[in-house]
């Protein structure tokens, strides 16, 4: 142990001099917010000239959604205002430059239940408007969530994937899926869903949901009035097929 720290004080002393660094080096202010374990700060908190802080700021902005204010409630399913909704159900928040926050919204997320696994692209990818975006598994069965936007992957939510049912307990905060930068925006924004048109297609989603319900399981997936959660996994002779050809098809 005092090899050790013998060790230490030596390689502190060398490059920086062991008695400056001890009363000289403080906790970076990331640290002492909160935000990240201990770090060291070396710049004596001229945090405009350190390209950690740069990184944090743009990582952090990245990773940190605030919850929305106000949510639309239809037979259950919520839907936030100022967030818009493409047809196959991916939201879409806008962010600054350009950048787009995409998820799934609660009624996929209901109508399928908790996935099993959820496949998201690699940074860098180009996303394509109509075309595979996100994939869900659950018991052998796969779909497709389809782009909202044209542009290219810029961040995934990896913490998102490390805890099952992360998406359906916050699917329009911390369950978010990717980042899109989409230098076609202002056109793309054409074909996405807000305000009452949002509203207005979710509501007819829940009616055609009802009906297949009460057409093929004789069984409805209200609960007090409300659509509950994992219809799929509760209705039994539900095909997944017919869910996602309903459904998540634009």
């Amino acid at each position: 142990m005092e090899n050790s720290i013998q060790i230490l004080k030596h390689e502190m002393s060398q490059n920086y001099g062991f008695e400056n660094a001890l009363c000289a080096r403080k906790p970076c202010i990331h640290h002492l917010k909160g935000h990240i374990e201990y770090r060291m700060c070396d710049r004596e908190y001229r945090c405009s000239s350190c390209e950690f802080d740069q990184y944090f700021q743009d990582q952090y902005r990245v990773h940190t959604v605030m919850s929305p204010v106000h949510y639309h409630k239809i037979d259950g399913i919520s839907f936030p205002t100022g967030y818009y909704l493409a047809k196959g159900h991916a939201w879409v928040k806008l962010e600054e430059e350009n950048e787009t926050r995409v998820g799934i919204d609660d009624f996929v997320l209901r109508l399928l239940g908790t996935p099993d696994h959820i496949e998201l692209p690699l940074i860098g990818t180009k996303a394509v408007k109509g075309e595979p975006l996100i994939r869900i598994f659950r018991e052998g069965n796969s779909a497709s969530i389809l782009s909202p936007v044209n542009g290219v992957v810029t961040a995934v939510n990896r913490d998102m994937l490390k805890e099952k049912g992360a998406a359906n307990l916050s699917p329009y905060c911390n369950g978010w899926m990717v980042m899109v930068h989409c230098d076609s925006l202002r056109n793309d924004m054409k074909d996405l869903l807000f305000m009452e048109e949002s509203r207005s297609y979710l509501k007819q989603h829940i009616e055609d949901l009802y009906e297949i319900l009460e057409a093929e399981t004789g069984l409805m997936a209200a609960d007090g009035g409300n659509l509950g959660d994992d219809i799929y996994g509760n209705a039994p002779g539900l095909e997944w097929d017919r869910l996602v050809e309903c459904f998540l098809k634009q």
